[in-house]
């Protein structure tokens, strides 16, 4: 087989064929190095996008966090804002029935006076209808004996009942000075009582103007189901660590127990408050498949709110999701719950009775309808209170 041979190549063809193929590669490595380069751009620029959302994302954190600060400041302060209000009511309500008897007694003694002075005028008149000379002129007359000594004694009678008149005017002269003084400190009493709650109702207004503000803020931070459901998350950890906390605390601690165990009065209890349950046990909560692990009473506010058994408050204090919270704790394993109150009247360490007053019906926690809500655990575990309570 004969082997067939190409003609050579002139040498300006094969430099030709060089210098094509150095700017083909000369081309490529160039578009290469562009690509790389645009591609090094768009990751600094992603890289610089997430390291701005990161730090949106935490900026929002810390601005929701301080927002709730604020809210549990501003919760907390109504509270005791209410509580100070009722206390002042009740003071008020004293002073003015007080000024009210003061004023009563102050007619009274005006109208004893003005009979006494009646009385002392018979007696002046009584004594000059028998005038001046006539008490000589009986004991000079002799005549008759028995009439001679029931004149005087007709006199000396005169005489010790206008004495007699006299002193009681005097004393209730004397009653009239101390009961107008009396009056005087009662109505200054009165008037800084009535000062005080007006204040009061004022900074109690003030402090309801700012919670609206900053629910109206926080209802911003949280604007899709997911961060709602989210929330709601974190809000449920933080109540199920607490009582996890407070069931630890209860095994370790001894205190008092109610001479009927919880568990024995089972669907005999009462209600903590008045009104209709709106959210039932296990009522699922905006579509998320999230339960409902207690009640919730719609009710108005400041309606109180009692202890369905004896018992003792292991917390009562603000937590974020449920706002003003009481916590009793009726044996080693049983406890009940009561959030979003207006005021709190008891405190952690309390001994409270079955059906004593604890707190007031409120919305506090960020909630905006009114009522209480309403939980009974078994060791941590949430129950149906409807079957506790009849």
């Amino acid at each position: 087989m004969k082997k067939v041979k190409f003609p050579a190549a002139p040498p300006y063809f094969i430099m030709v064929c060089l210098a094509l193929i150095y700017f083909t590669l000369a081309s490529s490595l160039s578009f290469a190095a562009t690509a790389l380069e645009k591609k090094s751009e768009e990751l600094k620029s992603v890289t610089k996008k997430i390291q701005g959302l990161s730090s949106n994302i935490s900026q929002a954190k810390s601005q929701r966090q301080k927002l709730e600060g604020q809210l549990k400041i501003i919760e907390l302060s109504i509270s005791n804002l209410s509580n100070h209000l009722v206390r002042t009511k009740k003071n008020l309500h004293f002073e003015k029935n007080r000024l009210h008897h003061l004023n009563q007694q102050h007619i009274e003694y005006d109208q004893q006076l003005q009979q006494q002075k009646v009385m002392l005028g018979q007696q002046v008149r009584a004594a000059y209808m028998l005038g001046e000379n006539q008490y000589l002129k009986l004991l000079l007359n002799q005549k008759d004996p028995q009439s001679l000594s029931r004149l005087l004694m007709y006199y000396r009678c005169i005489n010790s009942t206008r004495i007699k008149i006299i002193k009681q005017i005097n004393k209730t002269l004397d009653e009239l000075a101390v009961n107008q003084a009396q009056i005087k400190i009662q109505s200054d009493r009165f008037a800084k009582a009535f000062e005080k709650e007006q204040s009061q109702n004022l900074n109690l207004q003030h402090r309801f103007k700012q919670r609206k503000s900053v629910l109206s803020k926080l209802d911003k931070k949280i604007e899709t189901k997911s961060e709602k459901l989210q929330q709601l998350i974190i809000n449920r950890a933080d109540l199920q660590k607490l009582i996890t906390q407070l069931k630890r605390k209860s095994h370790a601690e001894h205190f008092t127990l109610p001479n009927i165990a919880l568990a024995r009065m089972k669907g005999k209890l009462h209600w903590p408050t008045h009104g209709p349950i709106t959210k039932n046990f296990g009522y699922v909560m905006d579509d998320s498949g999230t339960t409902y692990n207690g009640v919730f009473i719609s009710a108005p506010m400041g309606q109180p709110v009692y202890a369905i058994y004896a018992g003792k408050v292991v917390f009562a204090d603000w937590l974020r999701g449920v706002g003003l919270l009481v916590i009793i704790q009726h044996d080693k394993n049983f406890m009940t719950l009561y959030g979003h109150d207006h005021s709190l009247l008891v405190k952690t360490g309390e001994y409270v009775k079955q059906g004593q007053e604890i707190a007031t019906v409120g919305k506090t926690g960020g909630y905006l309808n009114t009522g209480l809500f309403f939980q009974v655990r078994d060791d941590g575990r949430p129950l149906n209170p409807r079957s506790w309570c009849s």
